[in-house]
């Protein structure tokens, strides 16, 4: 736990710095390593913002964040907050944690760190039961994210919810754990 603050903390004073007047244009898509945490090397891209750790010539991938917008969805389309029936996986709660269980494996980078936890992910479930617009709305890192919603989007269909007796979208939020 003393490591994952240390790393939160190194990398909050890295992305800080990277956001002062003296940071350098991250346009170019070059890694910046900062003045004060020398060990740290930060990369920016259209779609992704990555934390990584240097030792020696080594470098760890520490943790890698989208930054692209969250799936968008078409004016015509509504998303059912109150359905009649919420939407479940075929097979009902047991079988979801089976399926979570089975599927989920703990990343490597996330074991060498010592860090485990919970990932929240937020998607919707089409009127057809498949899975759409994933993201994770809590972050553990260190691959647990990325893990996460994989097992997410490659579930399979659920039963989809309903209102007034037809199937409609809902959103669901689930938790998905990595580690220990």
């Amino acid at each position: 736990m003393k490591k994952l603050l240390l790393i939160v903390v190194v990398g909050i004073a890295g992305v800080y710095s990277c956001l002062t007047s003296d940071a350098p244009d991250f346009n170019d898509h070059q890694p910046y390593v900062s003045e004060e945490n020398p060990h740290l090397e930060f990369t920016f891209s259209t779609d992704t913002f990555k934390v990584r750790r240097k030792s020696g010539n080594k470098v760890v991938v520490l943790d890698t964040v989208p930054t692209s917008s969250p799936t968008p969805v078409s004016v015509n389309e509504t998303i059912e907050l109150q359905p009649d029936v919420s939407p479940q996986f075929n097979g009902g709660d047991v079988a979801l944690r089976a399926y979570l269980r089975k599927k989920c494996v703990y990343p490597l980078v996330a074991f060498q760190n010592e860090v485990s936890g919970v990932v929240t992910v937020s998607f919707r479930i089409c009127a057809d039961g498949s899975i759409e617009g994933v993201k994770v709305k809590r972050s553990v890192g260190f691959g647990c994210d990325e893990m996460a919603v994989d097992v997410v989007q490659n579930m399979p269909n659920w039963i989809p919810g309903t209102k007034s007796g037809k199937n409609v979208k809902c959103p669901v939020v689930l938790d998905v754990p990595c580690g220990r």
